[in-house]
């Protein structure tokens, strides 16, 4: 089996649609009979096969950690999952063999490096190889945490970039002056993002090195002064990729359950386990919605300028919003693939983001049975695209006010964070357009997004 925490090659799967096992590298087969499964049945492995069945029912690329209990001893891996369409492709990315708690620094085989300043991260910034002169037990016990435990969470002294986003933007870093907790010892750290062999992002390999014993530094007390989390923008950037993993472990587990992939289960216990699962996505939402208030208010905040057409983004948003839609009743009119192209420039990733927002809003206060309809045109200076609905619409006097930080307008338990109009309409300014509130011609809510026209 692999040793290496970051795999060159990706050990690859194809299943089908019920979730029997096509086509498998043999380390992947290996897992699955080790799991009491025979070629070409159903994957025997829970964990994997949860994954699977939420990528299909999603129709979305996802990847997560994931921890198997192998008759060969434990493994934690970091696997996606692809939609395709015939099936869903795993590729496990990332392995690591668990290290047993008795494990000494000095052991000499494949699992221990010589190195004792060895530090590797995976791809969420996880810890998948401590350095050993913390001392064995503490070494090991970090593994599988965010490195934000081990480095205090302090700006980077030699940028004006927090540590965490030096990493999350997959910066090298070298030889950068930080604290190791829990003594606050001063050390250099060096890493270096590792990438496998087809461009996908693996994690981080370096050194954390003790600086001498007179740099030891004591822990600072904190300040007397209350602090306002959400007015720091490192908050979000920091805490996010701590709250994730867990997060995206309770949906996974819930989703198993409800799912019943483990077993048969009594109806309202899988219920109990499906509003676990929405809950739990809220709270990834919330975080996803802190993690881009961090970076849309820091000063070197930018975007890219990519060509899109509006008429694809408004297709691409109507696709993965139509399962939601249906449940409601709510029937999506997007641009036809016939209709004129419509071409702006701005960044693609943050145009279908407020796109997202503001037709999965348009679908959450619409009233059930009703229209919404995605339209775009061209005023010769700006390329826009409308998301209309035909609910009550919003008061003239809240057509500003709903774009303010944590404003609802009074809703309550509606699922909202009261952040995505002020995100939206801040991404929308930075890349030299604006986003606002009208009402439709039928009476209900428009909102109208505006780009720098393709000439």
């Amino acid at each position: 089996m692999p040793t290496n925490p970051f795999l060159a090659v990706p050990i690859r799967a194809f299943l089908a649609f019920d979730g029997r096992l096509r086509q498998a590298d043999p380390e992947f087969l290996r897992l699955h009979e080790n799991a009491g499964g025979r070629e070409f049945d159903v994957l025997a492995v829970p964990a994997l096969l949860s994954l699977a069945d939420m990528a299909m029912r999603t129709g979305m690329r996802l990847e997560r950690p994931i921890h198997v209990a192998d008759k060969e001893g434990d493994v934690d891996m970091w696997v996606a999952a692809t939609p395709a369409e015939d099936g869903i492709e795993l590729s496990i990315l990332g392995w690591r063999d668990r290290m047993e708690a008795n494990i000494e620094p000095n052991c000499k085989d494949d699992n221990c490096n010589d190195d004792p300043n060895t530090l590797m991260l995976d791809s969420s910034l996880l810890i998948v190889r401590a350095p050993f002169w913390l001392n064995a037990k503490m070494s090991i016990s970090l593994i599988g945490t965010h490195v934000a435990k081990l480095l205090a969470p302090k700006k980077a002294w030699t940028t004006d970039l927090p540590l965490i986003d030096l990493l999350a933007e997959r910066n090298p870093v070298v030889d950068l002056p930080v604290l190791a907790n829990p003594s606050a010892q001063l050390c250099n750290l060096s890493l270096s993002p590792e990438f496998s062999a087809d461009g996908v992002f693996l994690g981080f390999a370096g050194s954390l090195i003790q600086a001498p014993i007179e740099h030891i530094i004591p822990p600072q007390q904190p300040s007397s002064e209350s602090v306002d989390v959400f007015r720091d923008s490192s908050f979000g950037a920091q805490l996010a990729p701590i709250l994730r993993q867990p997060i995206d472990r309770i949906i996974a587990n819930a989703e198993t359950i409800s799912g019943r992939l483990v077993g048969p289960l009594r109806e309202n216990y899988a219920n109990y386990a499906q509003d676990i699962a929405n809950a739990a996505r809220h709270l990834a939402e919330l975080v996803s919605d802190m993690e881009d208030l961090a970076a849309i208010d820091r000063l070197d905040f930018a975007v890219a300028h990519d060509e899109l057409e509006l008429g694809d983004v408004a297709r691409r948003v109507a696709g993965l919003l139509a399962l939601k839609a249906a449940d409601h009743q709510i029937h999506i009119i997007a641009p036809l693939e016939s209709d004129v192209e419509i071409w702006a420039i701005a960044e693609f990733r943050r145009v279908l983001q407020i796109i997202l927002n503001l037709l999965g809003n348009a679908i959450r206060y619409a009233p059930d049975g009703t229209q919404v309809r995605i339209r775009i045109w061209s005023d010769g200076k700006n390329a826009c695209v409308s998301i209309c609905d035909q609910g009550r619409g919003i008061d003239i006097q809240d057509r500003e006010r709903v774009f303010e930080k944590f404003e609802r307008l009074g809703r309550s338990g509606d699922g909202g964070s009261g952040l995505g109009l002020y995100i939206s309409r801040k991404l929308a300014r930075a890349m030299g357009g604006e986003l606002i509130a009208t009402s439709s011609e039928e009476g209900g809510a428009q909102f109208v997004l505006s780009l720098p026209l393709k000439h």
